[in-house]
């Protein structure tokens, strides 16, 4: 069995919120090793969710608690797609705002001269 399986059997067991500092001793991992960073998931992200009394595996939470960090997690998710809009936004404008050089066109046929 991996570790996160083992821990997945320990929250259901334990059936209730178990504090972060608990897992930590009993698995010998840090804090952070428990939630994702970046793409990769942490050993509690498949089956727990997580709050301030420590975590608890998602078929024992109740429905108000589970609804609770559901909703938190979409917040969180909203809240980062807007940054990536705003920060798309404020490039293209500092994009648009390099001055370039005005076109030039050949009299006769009308095209477009590079300047060198």
């Amino acid at each position: 069995m991996t570790t996160e399986e083992i821990l997945e059997n320990y929250l259901i067991k334990r059936a209730d919120w178990v504090p972060a500092d608990e897992i930590c001793k009993v698995f010998d991992v840090s804090e952070r090793a428990l939630r994702a960073v970046g793409d990769t998931p942490g050993l509690c992200t498949r089956f727990a969710i997580s709050g301030p009394k420590g975590f608890k595996h998602v078929s024992i939470a109740t429905r108000a608690e589970y609804l609770r960090a559901k909703h938190r997690l979409r917040r969180h998710a909203i809240s980062e797609l807007v940054r990536a809009r705003d920060l798309d936004r404020r490039r293209q404008s500092a994009i648009r705002a390099i001055k370039r050089p005005p076109l030039v066109f050949e009299r006769d046929s009308g095209q477009v001269l590079l300047s060198i």
